[in-house]
């Protein structure tokens, strides 16, 4: 039988009144009381659902659920999270979104090269075009105040992984892989070129150096979050700039795979690039993150944008805005997840949709709740 709520209240202060007169002859009898009394009043307090024991389980139940909600808010993670990562490292690894250009000719006074199938020298002396396939190749300025050789590195396809790294002599390196067409050494100056012999280049006119890369199969897969590369193996540029100070790589990068770690050692151990830097999850309100030298940051997958990225003396400089699956950071050892929380998220809300979700959420449960209720009578 239901009740109205006027008629289960009055009820309840019958039950209640007819408790406190029980207690009242316990009290004058020293503990007797009229069993039959006692009886009668748990019966009625059953058939009319109104026992405390009944109560108290609807209220543990519906704290329960609050605490297991927040418990569950609190430990789950976003799949996704909005990042804005701000670093200097030692060595950069990416994956290209995109045919990419890069910006301008690289002006360098020393040149290594590794990773080529062959290169072609035109000399426009009477030895005609010289052709080379010794695994290493370097050009070097006879006089240091002569004109700069130019780099010119043609569009890195997409799906090509990109490495940018700095050294403790200060030379840099550029690698990449997947090259459609070779990359061209210009020479305006007397220079001298090793590679399975010593050639001096004389004088102007300029000397035309192409850079052919070796196919893939010539050559060990890189490994990697990236992946192999697929149609050319990892082209080493190592270089000594013209110049000291910062070179603009690139601007407004598409992106995936950031690495900011050595590649991975036999043993797993990830050796952190990171100099210095700091990062924020703008899918949250909290504050960035400050990364120490040797930090290690692990962004798992991750994609996005790099709005900039400059080769500086000893580093790297980058802005990168994207979005990743997974972020941890500490030591190669031991890392914490840096994955906002549930909780965090719902909570750097806009005050009015919190608002709102937390009304619907709670009128939801009760509305829950009270329709158990009314089953159990």
């Amino acid at each position: 039988m239901k009740f109205r709520p006027t008629e289960r209240a009055r009820l309840r202060q019958l039950m209640l009144e007819r408790r406190q007169k029980l207690l009242r002859e316990a009290l004058e009898s020293n503990g007797q009381v009229d069993a039959q009394e006692l009886e009668s009043l748990g019966r009625l307090e059953e058939l009319y659902g109104l026992s405390t024991a009944k109560a108290l389980t609807v209220e543990i139940l519906i704290g329960g659920v609050v605490v297991l909600c927040i418990l569950s808010l609190l430990l789950l993670r976003l799949p996704t999270a909005n990042i804005e990562l701000h670093a200097e490292a030692t060595k950069v690894r990416f994956v290209l979104s995109g045919k990419t250009a890069i910006s301008g000719a690289v002006a360098v006074r020393w040149i290594a090269i590794q990773g080529q199938q062959h290169i072609s020298i035109s000399a426009g002396g009477p030895e005609g075009d010289i052709k080379t396939t010794y695994p290493l190749f370097t050009a070097q300025l006879a006089d240091a105040n002569s004109a700069a050789m130019s780099l010119l590195i043609p569009d890195l396809p997409a799906d090509g992984l990109v490495e940018l790294s700095h050294f403790a002599d200060g030379t840099r390196e550029i690698a990449f892989c997947d090259l459609e067409r070779p990359v061209t050494l210009l020479i305006p100056s007397r220079a001298t070129i090793e590679a399975d012999s010593t050639i001096v280049l004389p004088a102007p006119p300029q000397v035309r150096v192409l850079i052919f890369p070796a196919p893939e199969d010539d050559a060990a897969p890189v490994q990697g979050a990236a992946g192999p590369c697929r149609r050319s193996a990892m082209l080493h540029l190592r270089f000594a700039p013209a110049k000291n100070g910062d070179s603009e790589f690139s601007r407004d990068l598409v992106i995936h795979d950031l690495q900011l770690y050595e590649e991975p050692q036999a043993t797993g151990q990830l050796l952190s690039t990171i100099a210095s830097g700091q990062f924020r999850i703008s899918s949250t309100k909290a504050s960035p993150t400050l990364l120490l030298p040797n930090d290690l940051l692990e962004m798992g997958s991750s994609s996005g944008r790099m709005r900039s990225m400059t080769m500086g003396d000893k580093t790297t400089r980058f802005d990168f805005y994207g979005t990743v699956k997974a972020l941890s950071i500490g030591s190669s050892s031991m890392r914490r997840s840096a994955m906002p929380s549930m909780l965090e998220w719902w909570l750097s809300q806009d005050l009015l949709f919190v608002a709102w979700s937390a009304g619907l959420s709670s009128i939801g449960f009760l509305l829950g709740v009270y329709q158990w209720i009314l089953k159990r009578k």
